[in-house]
């Protein structure tokens, strides 16, 4: 167990063990601790929330149905424009995959 730890839990439960440390060194100890892991806490959460996320799924549903239309994939991008559809109506992307699913069913 950690030495703060520790030494939090001997005063919370009244122990006289901390010989030489007043009250509040130790409250002030316990207390940087904890905001020392809160903080690393928070930007952990923070850093895994924003890696790689655009929060546009809309738009990378799009690109990646783009990159299939270039690759002769045509299946799996209309399969993808159908989704922008269904899943994404209020996405800017919704009209565009709206549009390529008819051109592309047209060609058919």
């Amino acid at each position: 167990m950690h030495p703060v730890m520790q030494l939090a839990i001997n005063v919370i439960v009244g122990r006289k063990e901390a010989v030489g440390v007043s009250g509040q060194e130790i409250q002030n100890t316990v207390l940087e601790e904890i905001m020392k892991r809160i903080i690393i806490f928070v930007l952990v959460v923070a850093a895994l929330l924003s890696a790689g996320c655009t929060g546009d799924k809309g738009k990378e549903l799009f690109e990646t149905a783009q990159f299939e239309e270039k690759q002769h994939n045509i299946p799996h991008a209309v399969q993808l424009y159908e989704e922008i559809v269904k899943k994404h109506p209020k996405s800017e992307y919704a009209g565009k995959a709206g549009e390529r699913l008819a051109e592309l069913k047209k060609e058919k």
